[in-house]
């Protein structure tokens, strides 16, 4: 059994639904993304960008990576539209969501 196991059973690419927003982990941080396809041993995200004011938005140049679902840390992660401006978006609970990166990321890198 590796260290990732539980992940692994908990986010099995099965588990996951196109176009659910989740938080994935990468040794120099976690980014919020939607997930666009589900491949044979991979995920297709689609990945917000954080602005300076600390509001998520659509880079300019499309970031879409194939990652292991094992980095996904945490699912069904609420975003919604800015009202004040639609090409901004939130992340809700995103204070809960660093946290739970700092946890993980301890652990496991």
């Amino acid at each position: 059994m590796t260290r990732f196991s539980y992940i692994l059973q908990d986010y099995d690419l099965k588990k996951l639904a196109l176009n659910e927003w989740v938080a994935v982990a990468y040794k120099e941080g976690f980014y919020i993304g939607k997930v666009e396809k589900i491949l044979a041993h991979k995920v297709r995200i689609n990945f917000l960008s954080e602005d300076d004011q600390g509001s998520f938005i659509w880079p300019r140049v499309s970031d879409k990576q194939d990652i292991k679902a094992i980095f996904i840390f945490r699912r069904n992660v609420e975003v919604t539209q800015a009202h004040e401006d639609a090409t901004k978006f939130n992340v809700k609970n995103i204070t809960l969501i660093k946290d739970r990166f700092q946890a993980f990321s301890l652990k496991y890198f």
